[in-house]
């Protein structure tokens, strides 16, 4: 096939304009493409060349598979292009810039059975002891403490107020309730100050039903998005793994798993303050900022903030992860346990799936692009090579 050919059929294909004969024609190529032979080699040559090529497919690999509820965009992080296509075809083409090193990418899948993903589902745990199953709530009022009533949205999102907007209401300063999700589960919630917080799975929040005078307090394990209502006469503070976070009013992502190797934050909106615990070191961040915080170590770097945010709009965005890090996310959100089996950890991968995907989706994705396979056994996934 000619390079203008098939310049144009995949441009078309990028639009989502290919008719059934050129798609056709399309999965012939590449049918008959083989990586390790001269022929294409010839083939590179006369497309001007491996670096030209390659720059002019990629401005063109901007693929999302149109299936339901997946969202596709991968590429491996070793100067290779990939994507992977839709019901119709898998379609995958693989080029490298050295040229003794040419990857061909194939998928050999071991999956068993589609492991759906995580719903909004969580536990609300009351000053008295009482436990709420969120999921398992009506829209109305599931609970009323010390003035203050608890209602559940049209949307799901629990809601703290005080009906008659009284400070005269009755209230104990030691009362808390803590929001907690499992492996699995999210849920959003409006704080009694009217700050929003969308809590991601493995997590929980603890917080009073009436902030004292001078600070507004919470604690929160896992991770969490915060967006702060402002009051600039009593600062918002949140605590969590060795770390202090201080706020007026912003817009703020935290990640403090206990199996990350360190607690970051992210700023998207105003300014916080992060403070060290151990070392009593604090630094201030600024839009696009993220601080690290590991023991005695504060570091801060600009960062990729639709990477972090990513899974509170519903996906996955995996931006040169190694794959232990990309399976710690979905362990939490599908409730697998992972297991390794001689494999380089190293290896890094990128790409954009919708949180709504089978997992077998994402690992059949990420198999065809990667040095990895997957094995899964109930709720328990093995990778190897």
């Amino acid at each position: 096939m000619e390079h203008h050919r098939l310049q144009y059929l995949i441009e078309q294909y990028s639009k989502d304009q290919i008719n059934a004969e050129e798609l056709h024609e399309l999965n012939q190529w590449y049918e008959s493409v083989d990586y390790s032979s001269k022929s294409f080699d010839e083939w590179v040559s006369e497309s001007r060349g491996e670096e030209e090529l390659i720059n002019q497919l990629y401005e063109r690999f901007d693929f999302k598979v149109k299936a339901n509820k997946r969202v596709i965009n991968l590429k491996r992080t070793y100067r290779a292009i990939g994507i992977a296509a839709s019901i119709t075809i898998v379609f995958l083409i693989g080029f490298a810039l050295n040229k003794q090193q040419k990857m061909q990418l194939t998928a050999k899948a071991s999956i068993q059975k589609a492991i759906i993903p995580g719903s909004d589902k969580a536990i609300l745990k009351l000053a008295n002891g009482q436990q709420i199953v969120l999921d398992s709530q009506r829209t109305g009022t599931i609970a009323s403490q010390y003035g203050v009533s608890i209602t559940k949205n049209s949307k799901g999102q629990i809601v703290y107020k005080n009906p008659t907007g009284s400070s005269k209401q009755p209230y104990n300063l030691e009362a808390y309730n803590t929001i907690e999700t499992k492996r699995g589960g999210q849920y959003s919630i409006q704080l009694p100050d009217g700050t929003k917080v969308w809590l991601n799975a493995a997590s929980s929040l603890k917080y009073p039903l009436h902030f004292s005078k001078n600070e507004r307090r919470v604690e929160l394990t896992g991770e969490a998005y915060f967006e702060v209502a402002h009051n600039k006469n009593q600062p918002f503070k949140v605590i969590s793994n060795n770390q202090e976070v201080r706020v007026l009013g912003t817009h703020f992502n935290i990640n403090a798993y206990d199996d990350e190797p360190a607690v970051s934050t992210t700023l998207l909106e105003g300014s916080v303050l992060i403070r060290n615990l151990s070392s009593r070191e604090s630094q201030m961040l600024v839009p696009g900022q993220q601080a690290n915080i590991a023991k005695n170590d504060l570091k801060i770097s600009t960062v990729n903030t639709e990477q972090v945010i990513s899974w509170k709009k519903g996906y996955f965005l995996f931006d040169n992860m190694d794959i232990s890090s990309i399976m710690r996310v979905i362990s939490r959100w599908y409730d697998v346990d992972i297991q390794y089996s001689d494999i380089d950890k190293s290896e890094t991968f990128g790409g954009t799936f919708s949180r709504q995907a089978d997992l077998t989706e994402i690992l059949h994705d990420l198999q065809q692009l990667g040095h990895v396979h997957f094995k899964i056994e109930d709720r328990k996934i093995t990778i190897g090579k």
